[in-house]
């Protein structure tokens, strides 16, 4: 497989992550992922992106967050927000969207094999007006001072996945919906 396949983006909005004992607030990198026309295998490659949201922290550090976002490939930096505060409609937004998941997860008996599961409301609208993304993060820890993210298609099914994802999108105002790929350290459990 060609990796020009996935394609990375810069988000105009910090996460927070953990470095030694602190907190770090550093750029979150989105990757997505198109086949080319003449590939035959058309299924997202998750090894491929689980092991590239390790290294590029690594390698970058200014970066502490790498997402995978369903959709449309994505590069350069994204600088399109909505401004979000606490109001009515957001909040619901993100119930409506934690529902979906938490929903999903305990049909298909999956909620106890998964340490947490914060979703997560960001303000990148994606050149949408007033719109606003989702990100899964579903992780798993012993102790929670580390921690993986889930496997699609090992702890996460991948169609559950794509169930929530298109379930998501339904909502008012959700423009894209990401998972978290980053293992803790360098992303924290939840996000900030």
């Amino acid at each position: 497989m060609k990796t020009d396949e996935i394609s990375t983006c810069l988000f105009a909005f910090q996460t927070v992550g953990v470095q030694g004992d602190g907190r770090t607030y550093s750029h979150c990198v989105g990757l997505t992922y198109k086949p080319l026309p003449q590939s035959n295998n058309k299924s997202i490659p998750w090894k491929i992106l689980y092991d590239m949201a390790k290294n590029i922290p690594r390698k970058i550090h200014h970066v502490n967050r790498c997402i995978f976002v369903f959709g449309e490939p994505l590069s350069g930096h994204q600088k399109d927000i909505t401004p979000t505060y606490l109001k009515p409609q957001v909040t619901q937004q993100l119930r409506d969207a934690d529902h979906i998941v938490n929903k999903l997860l305990l049909e298909n008996d999956l909620i106890s094999k998964i340490s947490q599961v914060p979703v997560i409301l960001f303000p990148q609208n994606f050149g949408i007006e007033n719109g606003r993304s989702v990100c899964i993060r579903t992780f798993l820890t012993n102790d929670f001072m580390t921690g993986v993210p889930a496997v699609v298609g090992k702890e996460l099914p991948e169609n559950i996945l794509n169930s929530m994802v298109e379930q998501i999108l339904k909502i008012d105002g959700i423009v894209r919906v990401a998972f978290d790929l980053t293992p803790k350290p360098p992303g924290t459990t939840e996000w900030e």
